[in-house]
């Protein structure tokens, strides 16, 4: 696909996130603060996160509310004003 759609519509709905470092992961997910990312090759790792989520009720409910509140960051709305002011504006004035 072309954009992170699923990785934000399940930060949108709460879920949380466990991905490895592909795409946009690295721009969105900031590891252990609104979900985890591994190596691409890191499986232990994976399987370390997916335990811990399991049992840490606390990062899990971090991962929860954090989740809406970093989509909310990437809305149209926000992203088409930066893409504006960084873009279109300059060459508008050009």
């Amino acid at each position: 696909e072309g954009g992170p759609r699923a990785l934000l519509e399940s930060l949108a709905c709460g879920v949380p996130l466990i991905s490895t470092e592909v795409g946009m992961v690295g721009d969105i997910i900031r590891s252990g603060e609104n979900g985890f990312v591994r190596p691409i090759d890191d499986l232990d790792g994976l399987v370390e996160d997916a335990y811990r989520l399991i049992e840490d009720r606390q990062i899990t409910k971090k991962f929860n509310e954090q989740g809406p509140r970093t989509a909310l960051e990437f809305d149209w709305t926000k992203i088409s004003d930066q893409y504006f002011q960084n873009v279109y504006s300059q060459l508008l004035e050009s």
